[in-house]
């Protein structure tokens, strides 16, 4: 299975087999965890497999209103920093997708209990638990029950909703229509998970470079810091997706972001370069 085909296939698992995982996956998986790419190398970050306590912790996690039974668990625990969670969510989703192509289902989670989680990986004072992915061998079922949800729900925002060419609001579809490849990549990007599926992710193309916005503002004020996870996520799309293509990337923060006439309501997140002939 290549990444575009997981990127495909993957959905959120909310049923799971009470089954464990063998001891070659178990250690594959633990290796996995443990190599993932920071979008920032500068920001420590650990991500911690949680197996025997979660029953015994009483955790009761959710996924909004539906109640989350696994056998594992993966917490994502960062110093907090500038950038800390659109990094979380380059990472959690990279082992996600690495996690789809091995078989493994998942379940990015609304709530969990932070003081139990807290205690059971002993976390520092200067770390926090930024959220937890639910992991395991998937029901029949929920493949099913997820397709049934696909269809009747789950739409994705249009190309032209999203992404935009040199500044916010023109219109990107020609320059796309000439890079066949990057549009393909876009795609792929789209079909990014996002909290309540609100997709809150733009970005801005020019000749030889994306930039990635997020909105999550009001009155010029952060009111969901959130969804710089849903960023996060939807760069790591773009990201691995560009490597699949043997696209060379370079990350960097654009000095002049005033010069993308970006709303009010729009925070920037990164930029991207992207070394690439195009066809």
């Amino acid at each position: 299975m290549n990444l575009y085909d997981t990127i495909q296939n993957r959905i959120s698992v909310r049923e799971y087999q009470n089954k464990n995982f063998d001891s070659m996956t178990l250690d594959k998986v633990k290796a996995l965890l443990s190599h993932i790419n920071p979008l920032y190398k500068d920001i420590e970050v650990r991500l911690e497999l949680v197996h025997e306590d979660v029953k015994s912790a009483g955790m009761g996690f959710m996924n909004g209103y539906i109640k989350i039974q696994a056998p594992y668990c993966v917490a994502a625990i960062s110093e907090k920093r500038d950038g800390y969670m659109e990094n979380i969510g380059f990472i959690q989703e990279q082992a996600v997708l690495e996690l789809t192509g091995m078989g493994i289902g998942s379940c990015w989670l609304g709530t969990f209990d932070n003081e139990v989680l807290r205690h059971l990986l002993k976390v520092n004072d200067n770390e926090v638990i930024t959220n937890v992915i639910a992991l395991g061998y998937p029901e029949e079922k929920s493949f099913r029950n997820d397709g049934l949800r696909k269809l009747l729900g789950s739409k994705r925002k249009k190309e032209t909703e999203i992404a935009f060419y040199k500044e916010w609001g023109e219109d990107a579809a020609i320059f796309l229509d000439n890079k066949p490849l990057l549009r393909k990549i876009l795609k792929a990007s789209i079909l990014a998970p996002s909290g309540g599926n609100k997709q809150p992710v733009c970005l801005v193309f020019t000749e030889d470079s994306v930039h990635f916005f997020v909105k999550n503002k009001k009155d010029n004020i952060v009111i969901n810091p959130w969804a710089a996870i849903d960023a996060g996520i939807f760069i790591s799309h773009f990201y691995f997706c560009c490597l699949e293509e043997s696209i060379h990337i370079n990350f960097y923060k654009d000095s002049s972001e005033e010069k993308f006439k970006i709303p009010s309501d729009t925070s920037y997140i990164i930029s991207m370069k992207l070394d690439y002939k195009y066809d």
